[in-house]
This record gives C-alpha cells, structure tokens and sequence, in this order.
C-alpha cells in the first residue's frame, strides 16, 4: 500500500471517528431544519464534525454536509467543491436539500449517528 493510499485511508478514520465522537456529545432537542442549530448541526456534526471545509479523501464529498459534486451543483446551481462556500452558503444548500426531511435520505449512511435527534423520520 503506498503512503498517499495509508494516509487517506487514516485520514477517513480520523474523520469518522471525530465525527462519531462528536455526535455523541449532542443533545436532542432543537429541530429547525438549517442554520447553527436543529437537525442541520447533528447531521453537520456526523457527516464532517462541523467542518465546513472537510473533504473526503475517498469521494468527491466536500464541506459540512458532505454534499457530492453533482449533488452540490444540481442543489445550488454552484461549481463545486461545496467546501468552497461559506457556511452559509452550506447550511442554505442543506435546508433546501433536506426539504422539510423530505430529502433526509441523503444522509442515510450518517444516520445512525442523527437519526434519535430527528422526530420526523
């Protein structure tokens, strides 16, 4: 394995676990669908640990939601990376992707860590 495939993949734990670790600190509560609180900081939190510039070394997923390229351009009419936009920028793409929990399946495979905080399932 060479040192640049070593290192992503390390990197991809880090993320993981700093993620997972600090959706274990949230509490439920607050569901407002973007901005600094609600639904949209406990998917924040799971997807990227609230980076708004992480970028995954294994996909094109970029920024706090961790929105792929194609999804990122479709939802915002932006080029890509989403990691490239201000948080604002991100938490208005996600609301609008979310869609009331209508589009929660974009984040299926974080849902483990959001899921108990979402009462809309």
């Amino acid at each position: 394995m060479s040192r640049r495939t070593r290192a992503g993949r390390l990197l991809a734990v880090v993320l993981l676990t700093g993620a997972s670790a600090a959706c274990q600190g949230l509490a439920a509560g607050d569901t407002a669908p973007a901005g600094a609180g609600g639904i949209a900081a406990h998917v924040r939190q799971c997807e990227s640990g609230g980076n708004y510039r992480a970028e995954n070394p294994h996909s094109s997923a970029s920024g706090a939601y961790q929105f792929i390229n194609a999804t990122w351009t479709e939802t915002t009419g932006l080029r890509p990376p989403a990691s490239a936009y201000p948080p604002g920028a991100q938490d208005r793409a996600f609301a609008k992707l979310w869609n009331g929990g209508r589009g929660a399946h974009h984040w299926n495979a974080s849902r483990p860590c959001w899921g108990r905080y979402w009462t809309g399932r």
